[in-house]
């Protein structure tokens, strides 16, 4: 009884684990495509694309 307690704490503190790691990495992802987004504002000539890539980048 002992033993799956402590195999189920165990694989819970894992899930837990990656899940935090996961988080971290969709939030890292999301900030890098605001980055990509208003770089590609910043280098837009024309004006329409210059809106889209500012609404996409905010």
């Amino acid at each position: 009884n002992w033993l799956k307690a402590r195999a189920r704490y165990c694989q819970w503190s894992e899930e837990l684990t990656l899940v935090r790691h996961e988080m971290y990495w969709v939030r890292k992802w999301f900030e890098g495509q605001e980055e990509e987004w208003k770089r590609r504002a910043s280098q837009s000539q024309e004006a329409g694309h210059k809106a889209y890539t500012e609404r996409k980048g905010i």
